[in-house]
């Protein structure tokens, strides 16, 4: 009986460490390829999320979203990624875009600027953030 046990619990393990593996190792979502949920201008989305944080998250966290608004501010961090600031109305807080490293420099952005990116929304902290994002068009 214990053997039983024994080989049942075995068998259990290895199927859960071959599904973490899978889960771990699994690609991301292709985001310049994806389809966005919605294509807002930075003030729209920022508006949204200030106005019902809970109704946002179920409508875009987790989802791809194009954004456009003006460059506030751009830099590389220490691993090569890039974080884009696009304004918003409210001076004090924006739609924070994070570009993985390798994608762009941050070069490409001066202060102004009007872009369109596209991104997964993880949801507001004191900005709105969007991870992996990709370029859409620069004016």
């Amino acid at each position: 009986m214990k053997k039983k046990i024994l080989i049942i619990a075995v068998v259990v393990a290895v199927a859960v460490a071959m599904y973490a593996y899978y889960q771990f190792n699994k690609p991301h979502k292709d985001i310049a390829a994806a389809e966005p949920v919605a294509a807002l201008s930075a003030n729209e989305l920022f508006s949204q999320f200030e106005t019902s944080e809970t109704e946002s998250n179920q409508r875009y966290l987790g989802k791809i979203v194009e954004v456009s608004g003006l460059v506030y501010s751009s830099e590389q961090g220490p691993k090569g990624d890039v974080n884009v600031l696009l304004m918003n109305e409210n001076d004090m807080f924006g739609i924070a875009c994070n570009f993985d490293g390798g994608r762009i420099t941050g070069d490409e952005f001066k202060k102004g600027d009007n872009i369109t990116i596209k991104g997964e929304c993880a949801g507001m902290l004191s900005d709105v953030v969007l991870i992996r994002c990709v370029i859409v068009k620069t004016n």
